[in-house]
């Protein structure tokens, strides 16, 4: 069974969720990496937050987190404007539209309907500089994703 945070996760009442990691190109561990958008409905990547994007972002932390630069904390939902006042909040945010995954109403988008309204992230990190191998899995941290719902309004 996958861990939760592998798990298609709801957008459509207004969840935020906070993807929390080592930024491993800052880390000596991969030459590049990426943060990707996926519609499990399709199975399909819809977008890509390149490592030069992650970078800094989870300097806004630094007065509690030692080390930020190693680090990187990326935010996603259906409306990045409720992040205003959260360290890094929207400029470190990815905005999933319904144009990039439709909303779990739309019964007559492609894909699985049950999957509608939900997304997955997934990190990639590739080639450990000096191999031909991806990273040294043994310096790897596992992602989190903290998810947060939005106050109604």
């Amino acid at each position: 069974m996958p861990p939760p945070d592998a798990w298609p996760l709801p957008l459509d009442s207004g969840q935020v969720y906070a993807v929390v990691d080592t930024l491993a190109t800052e880390t000596g561990n991969a030459a590049y990496a990426a943060l990707s958008v996926n519609d499990p409905s399709l199975l399909a990547g819809v977008a890509n937050i390149l490592d030069t994007g992650l970078k800094g972002s989870a300097s806004g932390y630094a007065r509690t987190v030692q080390h930020t630069d190693k680090f990187f904390v990326h935010y996603f939902t259906r409306d990045c404007s409720v992040l205003r006042g959260v360290p890094g909040g929207p400029e470190n945010c990815t905005r999933i539209t319904t144009g990039l995954l439709p909303s779990r109403a739309n019964t007559s988008a492609e894909g699985d309907p049950a999957l509608h309204g939900a997304f997955m992230a997934s990190l990639r990190d590739y080639v450990k500089p000096g191999t031909e191998r991806g990273p040294d899995s043994t310096k790897l941290l596992t992602p989190r994703i903290l998810a947060f719902t939005q106050p109604a309004k």
